[in-house]
């Protein structure tokens, strides 16, 4: 198991830096190849799906006179004998016809893998929205045990530039993401569930309006969750946020 374990980490971190070499190349037709046909991507509190990304991505790459990128932090996460969420961090440096651009650091979270089992119930896409909103309501609650009780143990959770693993989660951007969830009432709907033998992944959108820390919040966002079937119940492994702002 180990042996596979580790062969899976291998061959994921191989298409990750592959996928590297075509960004730095600004080579738009290799990206795409990398890219599996239920690819979503979120992006300034969007998402993007396969077909947006394809078309963008040959616009985009077409247009620049200079890109730089830089990643680091790739942690690697097996799910089973054909699938692993990735994550890491990237900071890229881009000039295009119009002028300069810096972006800053950003997140990527990915799911590879095929269809582990033939056959899903309609209950398993049910039981995994149920999951997720179980755990929007734990924060709204303020009940950070139930909230931590939904993620698994070695969850990653990627919001604000950064990445942190369950425990940093708990000491650091939980306490404040259950007082947003409190001060700011939030409207949260799943657009996309898939289900692929014993993982899922969803993507939801949002919209907040509201007053935090004494001033007025309203913003736009994108969720993407990649979730485990355990002996428990369907269990969160990876969570990330994308937000914009909103109309005042």
């Amino acid at each position: 198991m180990a042996r596979e374990q580790a062969q899976i980490v291998d061959e994921v971190q191989a298409a990750v830096w592959s996928f590297h070499a075509a960004d730095t190349a600004r080579d738009a037709e290799a990206v795409i190849r990398l890219l599996w046909p239920d690819f979503t991507m979120l992006a300034d509190g969007a998402r993007l799906e396969y077909q947006q990304v394809a078309t963008g991505s040959r616009e985009f790459m077409a247009g620049l006179t200079l890109f730089h990128t830089v990643w680091s932090d790739l942690q690697v996460t097996p799910l089973g004998q054909h699938a692993a969420v990735a994550s890491f961090l990237f900071r890229d440096s881009i000039v295009t016809g119009t002028g300069d651009l810096a972006a800053p650091a950003l997140l990527v979270l990915g799911i590879t893998g095929v269809p582990l089992r033939a056959q899903n119930l309609p209950s398993d896409s049910s039981a995994v929205v149920t999951t997720i909103a179980r755990f929007h309501d734990a924060l709204r609650r303020g009940d950070s045990v139930a909230a931590l009780a939904l993620l698994s143990a070695d969850a990653l959770i990627l919001e604000a530039g950064g990445i942190e693993s369950r425990a940093e989660y708990r000491a650091g951007h939980l306490p404040a993401d259950t007082r947003y969830a409190q001060a700011v009432p939030a409207t949260r709907a799943a657009v996309s569930v898939r289900v692929r033998g014993d993982i899922a992944w969803v993507v939801a959108e949002s919209r907040a309006a509201g007053t935090f820390n004494n001033r007025p919040v309203s913003t736009v966002g994108a969720e993407l969750a990649v979730l485990v079937r355990t002996s428990a119940g369907w269990r969160i492994q990876a969570i990330h946020w994308s937000s914009r702002r909103g109309s005042q």
